[in-house]
């Protein structure tokens, strides 16, 4: 299933990074959309890993109705609004996303 690169872009309330969720600290994927707009949200599975080897970090991010939640820090708000960092960020979401239509999505 193709992903548009705008599941991975942040938004204006993004400010620490876009949110993901930590598949075993959580029923993936019932529990994965607790708190959010779920007409709104798709789910695709991708390992830590990948997001590593786009040198994209994944850190915990506490969220009391996500126990799973975390943040990918350099794709933030700030961040994907300056010029000489939008052009690299873009291109980590591309991949993210072609990546993400490799697995199952549910949408819930």
């Amino acid at each position: 299933m193709p992903v548009d690169i705008l599941a991975f872009r942040p938004n204006s309330g993004d400010c620490n990074g876009i949110s993901v969720v930590r598949k075993k600290y959580t029923t993936f994927p019932q529990d994965a959309l607790v708190g959010v707009e779920q007409d709104k949200y798709h789910l695709a599975e991708l390992p830590v890993a990948f997001f590593e080897s786009l040198e994209l970090t994944v850190v915990e991010a506490q969220r009391l109705n996500c126990i799973g939640h975390a943040v990918v820090p350099r794709l933030c708000s700030s961040n994907y609004e300056i010029k000489g960092l939008k052009a690299g960020l873009k291109e980590k979401m591309r991949l993210l996303a072609l990546e993400a239509g490799k697995t199952m999505v549910f949408v819930l």
